[in-house]
């Protein structure tokens, strides 16, 4: 997994995420051969923009953290779950979150604006490391891929960004 920008970094100003942004974008798209759609946002709830990633049928969006650090935290959208499983869905993604938050990693949790089960996780924004960041966002795909299969999450594509905590996106 990548790891957080040190808590000593020093902030970088909006234009410079902005810019951060772009050039992650390309490397991106140079990594993935093709293979990953990656498209940049402008969210005007944000006040930011926000990267737009699908990698096999799988949405992401890498936002910057407001804190001005060169990190962003990253939401892919797993997909609605079925009623029938809720109860169990619910009780796995809370042991998933206990085990991650042993390692000290991400977490999962339920958009509150369209009921999706989000996985969400911090990464720094340096496009030197595109390759890296390739990696983890083809392995978190997988994995929506195969909890989508194993317990019936329904994507819907073109899911809201996630505007962050305090404003009912995201209950983790």
């Amino acid at each position: 997994m990548l790891h957080p920008t040190p808590r000593s970094a020093a902030p970088i100003p909006p234009i410079a995420v902005t810019e951060t942004l772009a050039t992650l974008a390309d490397a991106l798209r140079e990594a993935s051969d093709g293979s990953l759609v990656v498209d940049i946002e402008d969210h005007a709830s944000l006040q930011a923009c926000a990267l737009y990633l699908s990698c096999d049928d799988v949405e992401f969006f890498l936002v910057p953290t407001a804190n001005g650090v060169a990190e962003a935290t990253v939401y892919c959208i797993y997909g609605r779950c079925p009623p029938a499983q809720e109860i169990a869905v619910w009780r796995r993604l809370l042991e998933m979150n206990l085990a991650m938050a042993r390692a000290g990693h991400a977490g999962f949790g339920l958009d509150g604006q369209t009921g999706e089960v989000v996985h969400a996780f911090t990464v720094r924004l340096d496009p030197s490391r595109a390759a890296l960041l390739l990696g983890v966002i083809e392995g978190v795909a997988r994995h929506a891929r195969a909890w989508r299969r194993d317990h019936g999450l329904v994507s819907q594509p073109a899911s809201p960004v996630p505007v962050g905590p305090m404003q009912g996106a995201l209950l983790v």
